[in-house]
């Protein structure tokens, strides 16, 4: 009888002590630190060729009603503003319109003379 009622003691504690440690670890939570301007920690280790990447390119120019269709890889915000690049040179701006059907976006031109290829940059 005492082998039983430990074997069962033994069985009780081990699933106590397995309920504990999932408990605690499903209220474990981890926190990134932030910097002054609020930007996650690991964000100052990132270089401005990342951060500079390009988001999309230029698949359509409409240059009589001034406007561009462009591929982007993340969404934009309406009214967002991006500048174009040709071969690593600035060539022209573009804003966002409203009208989007993912992964197309219109913008309209604000300054220079798109062309297909071109990359949008922030």
């Amino acid at each position: 009888m005492t082998a039983t009622f430990a074997w069962k003691s033994g069985r009780t504690a081990i699933i106590v002590i397995a309920a504990m440690a999932l408990t605690g670890l499903s209220s474990c939570q981890t926190v990134s630190p932030v910097d002054a301007l609020g930007h996650p920690e690991w964000m100052r280790d990132l270089d401005s060729d990342f951060l500079l990447s390009p988001t999309g390119e230029v698949l359509y120019i409409n240059h009589e009603q001034s406007y561009v269709i462009l591929q982007s890889t993340v969404m934009p915000q309406a009214h967002e503003e991006f500048r174009l690049f040709r071969n690593g040179e600035h060539v022209g701006r573009v804003r966002i319109s409203e009208r989007s059907r993912p992964p197309f976006v219109a913008a309209d031109i604000l300054e220079g003379v798109p062309e297909s290829g071109d990359i949008i940059r922030r």
